[in-house]
């Protein structure tokens, strides 16, 4: 998960503080956070799509920043 709104109305400031985050699923229903540390996601920016691409290589996140370059993350295993 990921999301930040900077464009806002001029008397509302932007939310801005999210970094972004890994939930894993138990199957239940139940979903725990994986710590940055363990994944290296900090997605800062004004994000409005991820995508989770797998392949032999890893996985990665594809992060779609608003008028800014798209950042990709390799998540650490």
């Amino acid at each position: 998960v990921a999301g930040n709104y900077f464009h806002r109305e001029i008397e509302t400031t932007r939310s801005d503080a999210g970094t972004g985050a890994i939930l894993l699923g138990d199957g239940a229903g139940n979903f725990s956070t994986v710590p940055v540390a363990e994944t290296g996601l900090a997605a800062y920016g004004d994000v409005r799509d991820l995508a989770l691409i797998q392949n032999a290589e890893g996985s990665f996140v594809f992060v779609a920043n608003n008028s800014d370059a798209m950042q990709v993350f390799r998540l650490a295993k």
